[in-house]
């Protein structure tokens, strides 16, 4: 697994990447919220997926936030890893070039992780935020 890199309070948004994608849960909003910010006045894309329990079931949308919500599946993200194979063929091209974040609960982001490598994502292009 990718070593934790820092606290999302210290964490910058990595400039020298134009796409940023987000994993995480209902906690992680308020990084998103953040980096979106960051990915803004820089110009770069975003995109994200938030795991959450039904009862939370949250509309990002409301807070300005280009992200997808899915439920808590029965294994670690794995309604967040199907999402991955529901993307575009051409959007994936670019995504394969950008960061990925990775926050949430821990086996969720592992899993996630393990889902990006085998989808050809480098060790270096995953950063895990505790």
């Amino acid at each position: 697994m990718t070593p934790v890199r820092q606290s999302y309070a210290e964490l910058p948004l990595l400039k020298e990447h134009r796409y940023h994608f987000f994993f995480g849960n209902e906690y992680s909003i308020e990084l998103y919220e953040r980096l979106k910010e960051e990915a803004c006045l820089h110009q770069c894309h975003y995109i994200g997926v938030l795991e959450m329990p039904g009862i939370y079931f949250y509309k990002p949308e409301r807070c300005g936030l280009l992200l997808d919500v899915v439920p808590y599946g029965p294994e670690p993200a794995m309604h967040a890893i199907a999402y991955l194979d529901r993307l575009e063929a051409e959007l994936w091209t670019l995504w394969q070039e950008g960061i990925f974040y990775l926050a949430g609960k821990e086996e969720a982001a592992a899993a996630f992780e393990q889902a990006l490598l085998l989808r050809g994502i480098a060790p270096e292009q995953i950063v895990h935020v505790c």
